[in-house]
């Protein structure tokens, strides 16, 4: 597999590193807040997993799908495949996925979010992909 790459951005150390220091941001920004950490099904959920470990508050996990593809091509209309089962009303909302290439899909999870009346709402993804 390995043969296939041409250049490795980040080492395993540095996203390490940078999933420690993003989850001890978020232990100190919400502390004594109700969160909700929201991971966008499939390709977060590693990220999420990972940083969880580190972030030391009481938090629910939850899981939405979204999928902008449809036959191996993004699709005009979003397609929500899975919603959260967690009433997020008045609740700290973070929504982690692991790359955001139009935010496309993120702008419409955004304001989805915000017709719940959660009382904040931020992103934490792990790369910025520029289209």
């Amino acid at each position: 597999m390995n043969q296939d790459i041409k250049k490795i951005l980040y080492s395993e150390e540095e996203i390490q590193e940078i999933v420690k220091r993003l989850g001890e941001k978020i232990t100190k920004d919400y502390q004594g807040k109700e969160v909700v950490v929201v991971g966008m099904l499939k390709g977060g959920i590693p990220f999420m997993m990972d940083l969880i470990k580190h972030i030391d508050l009481k938090m629910i996990v939850d899981f939405m799908q979204i999928s902008s593809f449809h036959g191996g091509r993004v699709a005009t209309n979003l397609v929500f495949k899975k919603d959260i089962e967690t009433n997020v009303h008045n609740k700290h909302v973070i929504i982690v996925d692991d790359i955001v290439d139009s935010a496309r899909t993120i702008v419409e999870v955004l304001r989805l979010f915000e017709t719940r009346k959660v009382a904040s709402i931020e992103v934490a993804c792990l790369l910025d992909k520029p289209s």
